[in-house]
């Protein structure tokens, strides 16, 4: 549902969207840091770059070409650094940003459902005004949201068995909720 941002006169305020700004920011870096280490682990497995590997052992079989070279050069990394540098720096960041991603959802859901809440509560205390009689033009004035919105809303508490539908004398729909009164003003119950 949407709702204008101006404060609807009469009703406690409406749920604050939560920002998640920061938390879609630091998912999105963290998930490129780890798929970058990711493929640097891949590609160190598929070369054999590492103490160990496929390319340390050609290394070593072969003279090496320049003399200054030795054995324990930078470049030779053990298995074990490169998975645990896997570990940490890809896997880590990567769970971090599907973490981060779900608690967005959370949030998200959450507020949609705090939402839905304050809107029926306050649809009903608007109703109580109105004898439990509501028009789609009603409702569509009070909470400043559009026509089809208004019709929505109040089809979905015909269907939660919150309200019935009347037509009145003018042939309008007439949203009555139970538990308000009785209908007086002549309209004929359709359902």
């Amino acid at each position: 549902m949407t709702f204008s941002d101006s404060s609807v006169s009469g009703y406690e305020p409406k749920p604050q969207k939560p920002s998640t700004v920061l938390l879609r920011i630091s998912a999105v870096f963290s998930l490129l840091y780890g798929l970058f280490f990711f493929s640097a682990f891949i590609e160190d497995l598929v070369t054999g770059n590492y103490e160990g590997g496929k390319a340390h052992q050609m290394r070593k079989e072969t003279p090496a070409a320049d003399s200054s070279r030795t054995d324990n050069s930078a470049e030779d990394t053990s298995f074990g650094v490169v998975l645990s540098l896997f570990l940490t720096c890809g896997v880590l960041p990567i769970g971090l940003s599907v973490f981060n991603f779900y608690v967005i959802q959370r949030r998200v859901k959450f507020y949609r459902l705090q939402t839905d809440a304050w809107f029926e509560n306050a649809l009903l205390r608007f109703a109580s005004r109105n004898n439990g009689r509501l028009l789609i033009s009603q409702v569509t004035e009070e909470f400043q949201i559009g026509v089809s919105e208004s019709k929505k809303i109040l089809d979905q508490l015909v269907v939660k068995n919150v309200a019935e539908i009347l037509v009145s004398e003018t042939g309008e729909l007439v949203y009555l909720l139970r538990g308000f009164g009785d209908d007086q003003s002549g309209a004929e119950r359709i359902l």
